[in-house]
C-alpha cells in the first residue's frame, strides 16, 4: 500500500502524536520530571533526520523587539490580574485579563497588518487553504475529550453534597 502523506504531512502527524503522548504523560509524570521527559523526548525526536523542516530564517531585529514587548505586556497584565487584583477585585481582574488576551491575540495581527503593511493572507487567513481543516478541527476536541474522560461523574463533587 502506497502512502498518501507527503513528508510535511508525516512531520505534522509525528509531532501531533508526540503532543498527545506528552499530554497523556502529564497526569503520571508531573512537575520537574514531566519537563525533563518532554524536553528530552522533543530533542531526541528533533535529532532524527527529516523530522524538523529545513527553512531559511531571516532575522528582523524590529520584529523580535515587538514580539518581546508584547510578551512582556501580556505577562505584566496577567501578573496584574492574578497577583494584584486577585478574586478580591473581580472587575480589575477581569479588565486586566481581557487586556492581556486582547494584546496577545490582536497585537500580532495589528502589527503585521498596520505597521508592516501586510495582508491577512500573509498570516494564513484566507479561504483557499481550508481543505480538510474542518474535519481536523473537530478531531482536536474529540482527542481532548478522550484523554480527559469528561463523562466520569465520580471525579466531580459539589461543595454542598454530604
Amino acid at each position: 500500500m502506497k502512502s498518501t502523506l507527503s513528508p510535511s504531512g508525516w512531520r505534522v502527524a509525528l509531532w501531533s502524536a508526540w503532543v498527545v503522548v506528552a499530554l497523556l504523560l502529564l497526569s503520571s509524570a508531573g512537575g520537574a520530571m514531566f519537563a525533563v521527559v518532554v524536553t528530552g523526548s522533543a530533542l531526541l525526536l528533533a535529532a532524527v533526520p527529516g523530522v524538523v523542516p529545513t527553512s531559511v530564517t531571516r532575522r528582523n531585529r524590529r520584529e523580535l523587539l515587538v514580539i518581546t514587548a508584547m510578551y512582556v505586556v501580556v505577562v505584566g497584565l496577567m501578573r496584574l490580574a492574578f497577583n494584584v487584583f486577585t478574586a478580591a477585585d473581580v472587575t480589575g481582574l477581569f479588565l486586566a485579563f481581557t487586556a492581556a488576551l486582547a494584546v496577545g491575540a490582536a497585537g500580532p495581527i495589528g502589527y503585521v497588518v498596520w505597521f508592516c503593511r501586510a495582508s491577512l493572507r500573509d498570516l494564513g487567513v484566507r479561504t483557499d487553504n481550508w481543505g480538510g481543516r474542518p474535519c481536523r478541527s473537530r478531531a482536536c476536541p474529540r482527542t481532548v475529550h478522550a484523554c480527559t474522560d469528561c463523562d466520569r461523574e465520580e471525579g466531580f463533587h459539589h461543595a454542598a453534597s454530604p
